[in-house]
């Protein structure tokens, strides 16, 4: 299936995979087609391979959240685009039932695990990142190995993360 120039298959497993070609318009309602966007509106397009996975059944983020969600996955998925020299990048969102889990995976050069030391970062963006998602409850984790790419996760807490669906009280 496609919009937009924006590729869709899915298994029977659930997962959804987005490719990307030259995106249109970003739909507010799915985080996958922004993220997926994100390496044509940078013009890296050409520079590596880029998926999105998404697993589970996609939930509306909560407003107040949104925003801030995307930032973070923007900025990892710039940071391998600009700084690891990789081949292959992956952003996979996972909507599981008390959590919004997305890695921003690269088989880049890696960071020096000296300069992503949260008492010391070097890096502006990785420093932005953590911030941020200290600022709305989430969990960053960066892990990194030399010459065989970085994997930046954010877990966001379900409670923050998802809308509520209407009360049967209201």
């Amino acid at each position: 299936m496609a919009w937009n120039g924006l590729v869709s298959s899915a298994s029977a497993t659930g997962t959804t995979t987005f490719s990307t070609c030259s995106l249109g318009q970003k739909s507010a309602d799915s985080l996958g087609r922004a993220i997926a966007e994100v390496p044509g509106e940078m013009g890296f397009e050409s520079a590596a391979q880029f998926r999105v996975v998404v697993e589970g059944s996609q939930r509306r983020l909560n407003p107040w959240l949104s925003g801030e969600v995307y930032h973070v996955v923007r900025e990892a998925i710039v940071n391998a685009y600009r700084h690891s020299g990789a081949k292959d990048i992956e952003a996979e969102i996972r909507y599981l039932p008390g959590e919004l889990r997305i890695s921003v995976r690269d088989n880049g050069s890696g960071i020096n695990p000296r300069e992503i030391q949260w008492e010391v970062e070097t890096h502006s963006g990785l420093r932005a990142m953590r911030e941020c998602a200290d600022r709305i409850g989430a969990r960053l984790r960066v892990s990194t190995a030399f010459a065989l790419g970085t994997e930046v996760e954010l877990r966001v807490p379900g409670r923050l993360a998802f809308e509520c669906a209407a009360s049967a009280w209201a």
